[in-house]
């Protein structure tokens, strides 16, 4: 890994717990990144049911969904903060609308 954007670029995607690396060929990674669980696809030959592929694939899998149900969940937790200020709305809405009418008789 020597060039200084790769290794910017991989400490970006490490702060956003979007890394997933995977080494190609035997490289010489810098500290930080010696820390980080890597799959070595460095003798994979492009045969896909490898079971160094498989385990990468399967790694990628549980990342993209474990992201999505944190996404999810944050959805959710903002549309029930918001839904309680929605109410309060329809509330004033509603008294408004009675203090109008408050007078008239059908």
């Amino acid at each position: 890994m020597q060039s200084k954007w790769v290794r910017a670029e991989a400490t970006l995607g490490e702060r956003k717990s979007a890394l997933i690396p995977v080494m190609i060929e035997p490289c010489e990674r810098p500290i930080m990144f010696e820390l980080i669980q890597t799959a070595d696809l460095t003798n994979w030959q492009g045969d896909l049911t490898d079971a160094n592929w498989l385990a990468f694939i399967a790694d990628v899998r549980e990342h993209v969904d474990r992201k999505r149900n944190i996404e999810a969940a944050a959805a959710a937790e903002t549309a029930q903060e918001k839904a309680p200020s929605k109410e309060r709305k329809t509330k004033k809405r509603k008294a408004a609308l009675a203090a109008c009418c408050s007078g008239w008789s059908l």
